[in-house]
């Protein structure tokens, strides 16, 4: 997976979720546009805000999959 392909359904109009499946087994649900930044630099990096507030820092190489609706 790439940078490019996850900025690229991050951009999607009208937004629709998505979920970004890891290596490790976990799934990370984007429901919606402003819930997931990236990194203006670090093409490495994907910025993830979650609803109870916390922060997940991705990184794109453990990224498998990306599961659009």
């Amino acid at each position: 997976m790439t940078h490019q392909e996850i900025k690229k359904a991050a951009a999607r109009r009208p937004f629709r979720p998505f979920t970004i499946n890891l290596s490790d087994g976990q799934a990370v649900t984007v429901q919606r546009d402003h819930e997931i930044a990236m990194h203006p630099h670090n093409k490495k990096i994907v910025i993830v805000f979650d609803v109870d507030g916390s922060v997940r820092l991705l990184n794109v190489a453990q990224v498998t999959e990306l599961a659009l609706s």
